[in-house]
């Protein structure tokens, strides 16, 4: 008697991990954008960049004055001007540290894309051959035998 034997019962699937993103969760997206420090450093920076308005003419007007008050205005006008230019570098530095940042994340994002584009490409090539082998492999289905040979 012929006899038919069915295919492996234990199909080889591929592992793909629990989530998409194995690293914590949806927490580990990346943020595009200036990180909030930067944003948070500019804004101070303009703040007390605004005393440099104030200082600036004031210390000036100090050094060009000859008068009893040059004492008073150099006092008032050294600080303003220092507390400004230190507004002015803290703008500067959160806008040079927030634009190097935000453009890593977008070059590590882009990435990601990239690989993950790769992968599901290879994955529909898989599904794709899987489902193809499937096609061309014997079915076993419920019948009576075909031949029987007795000697």
């Amino acid at each position: 008697m012929l006899v038919a034997q069915a295919p492996e019962s234990g199909a080889r699937e591929v592992p793909f991990p629990a989530t998409p993103f194995p690293d914590g969760g949806l927490d580990a997206r990346i943020h595009l954008g200036r990180p909030r420090s930067s944003k948070i450093m500019t804004t101070f920076g303009f703040i007390l960049a605004a005393a440099l308005v104030f200082g600036l003419p004031v210390m000036i007007d100090g050094f060009l004055d000859s008068g009893s008050d040059r004492t008073l205005k150099l006092f008032l006008g050294v600080p303003f001007t220092a507390v400004g230019i230190v507004g002015v570098v803290m703008v500067v530095t959160g806008f040079r540290q927030g634009g190097r940042i935000a453009r890593e994340n977008k070059a590590r994002r882009d990435t990601l894309i990239e690989q993950k584009t790769q992968l599901e490409a290879e994955l529909r090539d898989l599904r794709a051959r899987r489902d193809g082998m499937r096609s061309r492999q014997w079915q076993p289905r419920p019948s009576i035998p075909l031949v029987a040979v007795n000697f």
